[in-house]
């Protein structure tokens, strides 16, 4: 990426903390300048998936989620966010009825519970999430 496409941007969007969509956020802005977000020629190595891991499931997946709403209502609007954040709600319901069900999950069946519990609660509105 250019400098000055960085700097006019005014950087990352620093209200996507610790981590996640920063760089979807980032991208979506590029694409307004008309910058070109794919080049055939680059290539990098992610080696990624520490700051989740330093969470712990049961903290990283309402983080995500919350910035994930975060950047629909940024870029989409606020309807757009309400439908994301009810569809989010949806999939936490079937993921909690789930998980007692012998569903595989990405953690312990205990953390995975805490983590939809809380995903759920924020994504309705009940959890603090932040605008």
């Amino acid at each position: 990426m250019r400098r000055d496409a960085f700097l006019r941007l005014g950087g990352f969007d620093e209200r996507f903390v610790p981590a996640w969509f920063e760089d979807v956020d980032l991208c979506a802005r590029l694409l307004t300048l008309g910058t070109i977000l794919y080049w055939p020629a680059s290539c990098f190595v992610h080696e990624g998936g520490t700051a989740a891991a330093a969470l712990g499931y049961d903290q990283f997946l309402p983080i995500y989620y919350c910035n994930a709403i975060r950047f629909w209502r940024k870029h989409h609007g606020v309807w757009a966010a309400l439908a994301y954040r009810a569809l989010v709600c949806m999939g936490m319901v079937l993921r909690l009825l789930a998980a007692p069900l012998g569903a595989r999950v990405p953690a312990s069946r205990s953390q995975a519970v805490i983590a939809y519990s809380r995903v759920l609660r924020r994504a309705a509105g009940l959890g603090g999430l932040a605008q």
